[in-house]
């Protein structure tokens, strides 16, 4: 069904014109907001459990929006867990474990509580009438929110939207270098991991999902890396899914939050406007 619904989209030329055309840019944005904060969110948990000592130190933000079994979760090898749980990335050979624990859980807090307000957002477009200026609010409160989080060797990190860079040129194109040496270890580690897979060891290493997961991030390194070498390419890539032509200065986050701010106080002086025109002249 999925593979039909999928090849159905892709030869059905209306779909295309509905998500390139007729979506209102605000939603498409915000959406790209909040795939890209989920993003995020998933990498410092996926750390943040693998630098837990037990169950009990592990703080669950709803960040999946479902109850876990924090206790089957920790029980599981690494290897062996479920997708949302599930992460190959190697640690660092001068990391302290304790300082490596209140790194991974500050910054899982920390950007839960940033996709909490871009959820909140995302609620409030599905209505037929949002409130742009609680959509505001939500979207200064991501710019304007700040920690401070105890780095791997004892130091501190001072985490900020506007120095959160993914999406930026050189920092993409430096990701995608790195991805097309990491996702071969990975097809690797799935081939390994083949046969508990299939004796249902493993929940998601190993399984065809997996392989579809690391071939897609594949063709995103490599993707990565032409965009950030074709200039004009990447900047109507960032026009469409960030509202800003500009991929070099700023990241992903901090451009997708500024066209949500502008566009949210048009709407709202839009609806002033419409107020104005058809209240009763004096």
């Amino acid at each position: 069904m999925w593979l039909c619904d999928n090849i159905h989209f892709l030869f059905n030329p209306q779909e295309w014109y509905i998500m390139f055309f007729e979506q209102p840019q605000i939603n498409r944005v915000a959406h790209h907001l909040e795939a890209t904060l989920a993003e995020l969110c998933q990498g410092s948990w996926t750390y943040y459990l693998r630098k837990s000592q037990s169950a009990s130190q592990i703080h669950y933000q709803n960040h999946l929006e479902k109850e876990i079994d924090l206790e089957k979760i920790f029980n599981t090898p690494e290897i062996f867990r479920a997708r949302e749980h599930f992460s190959l990335e190697p640690s660092f050979d001068d990391e302290v474990p304790a300082f490596a624990l209140l790194n991974g859980s500050g910054r899982y807090v920390y950007y839960s509580a940033l996709l909490e307000e871009a959820r909140k957002i995302r609620d409030e477009l599905r209505k037929q009438d949002p409130d742009y200026n609680s959509i505001i609010n939500c979207a200064r409160a991501i710019k304007e929110s700040c920690a401070d989080i105890t780095d791997v060797t004892g130091g501190k990190i001072h985490m900020q939207v506007d120095r959160m860079m993914g999406g930026n040129l050189v920092v993409d194109l430096f990701m995608g270098v790195i991805g097309l040496v990491c996702t071969p270890v990975k097809m690797l580690a799935g081939l390994v991991c083949a046969i508990p897979y299939c004796l249902s060891f493993s929940e998601y290493c190993g399984g065809p999902q997996f392989f579809l997961d690391t071939a897609l991030e594949l063709l995103d390194s490599v993707g990565k890396i032409l965009f950030s070498l074709a200039f004009p390419l990447a900047m109507l890539k960032s026009a469409y899914n960030t509202g800003s032509f500009n991929p070099l200065t700023k990241g992903e986050v901090q451009r997708s939050i500024d066209t949500i701010i502008r566009l949210a106080d048009c709407e709202i002086k839009l609806n002033e406007a419409n107020v104005e025109k058809t209240s009763p002249s004096n």
